[in-house]
């Protein structure tokens, strides 16, 4: 998975963890859990960009073809070469995701806990379903304000 967007006139890039093979069957159970990271990088104008990491949470019901996400712990790292280790809770979220085509990739629409909209993308891999991974971004609707969030992400049963 490979993210682009253009966020305030300035391209950024993201790519996510090695995915893995495709899922070949889903697994004989009717849900799963993968625990897993998120790596980002945080813009706004006027300011250095930060790079962010948390924790990622995400539940599949095969079933009802849904994944939640839920990314938590959120913090910013080696801000101009420094390590820092400061609290950006603001940049986590939770979503419910869907595979309306049954391709086992999950899309919707995502708002983080400082109000940021978005959407993000995730899929299903392994020959079954061992892993999930996925891009995403939020930004503000608000164009007095240039801040946006374009992430990836990686997760194991």
């Amino acid at each position: 998975f490979a993210a682009e967007i253009d966020l305030f006139s300035a391209t950024s890039h993201i790519a996510v963890f090695d995915a893995g093979e495709d899922v070949v069957a889903l697994p004989d159970v009717p849900n799963a859990r993968y625990e897993g990271t998120l790596v980002g990088v945080l813009t706004e104008v006027g300011y250095r960009p930060v790079q962010t990491t948390g924790d990622l949470l995400s539940y599949a019901d095969f079933q009802n073809k849904t994944l939640s996400v839920s990314a938590y712990n959120t913090i910013a790292f080696k801000i101009e070469g420094q390590e820092i280790n400061d609290d950006y809770s603001s940049q986590n979220f939770f979503v419910m995701l869907t595979d309306t085509n049954s391709d086992n990739t999950f899309e919707g629409n995502v708002t983080d806990d400082e109000g940021k909209t978005g959407s993000i993308t995730a899929t299903l891999y392994g020959p079954e379903a061992q892993g999930v991974a996925g891009t995403g971004y939020v930004e503000h609707t608000d164009p007095a304000i240039d801040r946006g969030h374009l992430f990836a992400f990686g997760a194991k049963r």
